[in-house]
């Protein structure tokens, strides 16, 4: 009967990995994937002897595993970006996972069991290699990516040396859904071996997490399963993947990666682009190529309009990049309103705040203070603009996971090409080696059963839509520069040339008291106001100037887009900074003198041990630091108030990133952040983390100083 049918017709061992590097970061995933693997070949009767399970620890009996078994509150994203968020985030269970027979996710672990299962392979028979996992890159951005396992890594030279236990006469099938596994399809070169990826040397996967409660079936690794249920064998399993896996992954097969290595390599030789050199050998393929109603499928499925080739697929990846880049541009600016406002909601639920270690105790105050702020929003009168800025984040969201998904869609179309327009470029040493791929891609694991009819997932919306939907969450506009003053009131310091507010009657320093009839209250609600002020309308601005009170409109424009990140080497665009003091100058960038850009935060430890030493390392370079902070001013003022009582603690220059420009500008994600400027405004070196005596990433052959101070 289907799903019991017999392997004896081929013969099949399987090793089926997950390391998990450590206890907290083994998802619960990562069990589900391997039970699953380990029902679809007992079903398709794979003996249980030759399936052995690399799990974590083994049988180890401490924890192996994290687990979230409780769903988040109702309203927990009232916390985001409130120090509730963090002190009350209960993190995963650790669990110990029972597992008879598993042995552990070490490198000496899977070369003893290559070992021993080698000298009992024969001819023809079939080694399969499933890793569902972490991932990590190669170090030196090339093609030698590592299987994260348990406390350690396997590279992609370290596997193909411990595959010299298996006879070259038999077949290693790999089934990678790990971060980075693309780098694996470099094992083709040992003779006998391919393999099914989940994406590119250089791009992450998806399906891993910890959540019981979250969406269960997410991610390359459970798709292919599917795949091999109905084909049988990786290459059908692939293309099946490549149609339905809706995470961002760029499934593809080792013959793909080879194709497309061969291509980019004959396109440089004959010194042309590539997208040219490949579409002009596409267009000699021919219109029935099964690769064809692939693409066809995958553009209607996932929503990327009319693809006729490589250089289509790389128009539509610009278009997806610009997209994204304003999407997270305007992300940003909602984000910061709303996270303000919620901190503001926070604050008596904050006051109240004990330490709590347990983490049921978390579980319960989280749920108690989501329930707080849910009641305080009902009662806040400034509910409505609270709820369009999470409207507009929530938006913003859904384009930005619906671009990352078009994007790997485009990738997989990119192989599909690849697929048909590389044969022509191949020697007959290529084509050889094209075929040896090809029939250990479609070597079958078992006898398929197609089971029930894969439902037809919904189709994303048109690629071309995302402008519009992202150009309707652009923000508005004053181009108006100022500083903050107490209570909310800000004083004009500065106008952006060509924006509105130039163009009106405001004046250098006019102190703005209100917009419309509602008083600035609090730091930050200009920007709050002017983000909610619909574009082309008019903003009553009440003004104070010297004795007189008064009402200048300006019109709101759309705000525009802000600089894109330079790279190493490019000239750093100005910073939306502003001094600690109100009217104090802001230190000269690229002056002839250089810069360490600090980005830190009063709660970040490692910045605070960081100073001391950062101060040494900046003197002996001749370069000024500048503490940069996106933290409040009330926070930083009482960190600073602390510090100080210790000069040498805390020697910096200290500037405010109200809006987080300059952050998202440096692309800071995390602090410390380090952005090393030269003399002449050009970023020289970025790093994260401070290690030893300097910042970590940035070279040790930065210059020194000729006469340090």
């Amino acid at each position: 009967m289907p799903g019991t049918l017999s392997l004896t017709l081929f013969a099949v061992k399987v090793l089926l990995l997950a390391g998990g590097v450590e206890a907290k970061e083994n998802h619960h995933s990562h069990r589900v994937h391997l039970l699953r693997a380990q029902a679809l070949f007992e079903a398709r009767g794979v003996p249980a002897a030759d399936v052995q399970v690399f799990w974590a620890d083994g049988e180890a009996p401490g924890p192996d595993r994290a687990v979230v078994p409780e769903a988040a509150p109702e309203g927990a994203w009232l916390l985001e970006g409130t120090r509730l968020a963090t002190e009350l985030d209960p993190g995963p269970e650790l669990a110990h996972t029972p597992w008879p027979g598993a042995r552990p996710a070490k490198r000496g672990a899977l070369r003893q069991w290559l070992e021993e299962i080698g000298p009992s392979l024969s001819p023809g028979d079939t080694l399969l290699i499933a890793v569902t996992d972490h991932g990590q890159p190669d170090p030196q951005g090339g093609p030698d990516t590592r299987i994260s396992l348990w406390g350690e890594a396997l590279s992609v030279e370290q596997l193909a040396r411990d595959l010299d236990a298996v006879p070259e006469d038999v077949r290693v099938q790999l089934w990678m859904s790990q971060c980075y596994s693309g780098g694996f399809a470099d094992l083709r070169h040992r003779p006998n071996t391919c393999g099914a990826f989940s994406t590119t040397a250089e791009r992450v996967a998806y399906g891993c997490y910890p959540q019981l409660a979250a969406r269960t079936d997410v991610g390359h690794f459970l798709r292919l399963l599917e795949g091999l249920e109905r084909a049988g064998h990786l290459a059908g399993a692939s293309d099946d993947a490549l149609l339905h896996d809706d995470a961002p992954d760029a499934p593809h097969l080792t013959s793909d990666a080879f194709l497309f290595e061969q291509l980019s390599q004959a396109a440089q030789a004959a010194g042309a682009p590539l997208d040219t050199f490949l579409d002009d050998r596409l267009a000699a393929v021919d219109p029935a190529h099964p690769a064809w109603r692939l693409v066809a499928q995958a553009s209607a499925r996932y929503g990327l309009g009319r693809l006729a080739g490589y250089g289509d697929v790389l128009r539509a990846l610009d278009r997806v990049a610009a997209d994204r880049y304003a999407a997270e541009a305007w992300l940003a600016r909602w984000e910061h309103a709303l996270h303000g406002e919620l901190k503001r909601l926070a604050e008596p639920v904050v006051r109240k705040l004990r330490p709590l270690k347990a983490r049921d105790a978390k579980v319960a105050a989280r749920a108690q203070a989501a329930q707080a702020l849910q009641a305080a929003l009902a009662a806040d009168p400034d509910r409505a603009s609270i709820v369009q800025q999470r409207a507009q984040v929530d938006r913003l969201h859904g384009v930005l996971d619906r671009l990352d998904l078009q994007e790997a869609a485009l990738l997989r179309t990119a192989y599909l090409f690849g697929r048909m327009a590389g044969p022509a470029v191949l020697d007959a040493a290529g084509q050889r080696h094209l075929d040896e791929l090809r029939r250990c891609e479609a070597s079958p694991l078992f006898l398929p059963d197609p089971g029930e009819p894969t439902p037809e997932p919904r189709p994303l919306a048109p690629l071309s839509q995302s402008a519009a939907v992202v150009e309707s969450a652009r923000p508005a506009w004053l181009g108006l520069e100022f500083r903050d003053r107490r209570k909310g009131v800000v004083e004009v310091t500065g106008f952006t040339p060509g924006g509105p507010a130039q163009a009106s009657a405001l004046q250098i320093g006019d102190r703005i008291l209100a917009v419309g009839r509602r008083p600035l209250a609090r730091e930050g609600d200009l920007r709050r106001a002017t983000l909610a002020a619909s574009v082309g309308g008019l903003v009553p601005l009440q003004v104070r100037r010297g004795r007189q009170t008064l009402t200048v409109p300006v019109v709101a424009a759309p705000a525009p887009l802000p600089p894109a990140p330079p790279g190493l080497d490019q000239v750093v665009p100005p910073l939306a900074l502003q001094p600690l003091e109100p009217g104090a100058p802001l230190p000269a960038l690229g002056e002839g003198t250089p810069s360490l850009l600090f980005f830190w935060d009063p709660a970040c430890k490692p910045c605070k041990r960081a100073a001391p030493h950062l101060a040494g390392w900046a003197r002996a370079r001749g370069a000024q630091v500048l503490a940069i902070t996106g933290a409040p001013l009330a926070d930083v003022q009482r960190f600073l108030k602390q510090a100080r009582q210790d000069p040498a603690a805390w020697p910096f220059e200290v500037l405010l990133d109200p809006t987080g420009e300059a952050a998202r500008l440096l692309v800071v994600e995390q602090t410390p952040t380090f952005a090393f400027v030269d003399a002449q405004r050009r970023l020289a070196a970025w790093g994260v983390g401070f290690e030893g005596e300097g910042p970590e990433g940035i070279p040790l052959d930065v210059p020194l100083a000729a006469s340090p101070d």
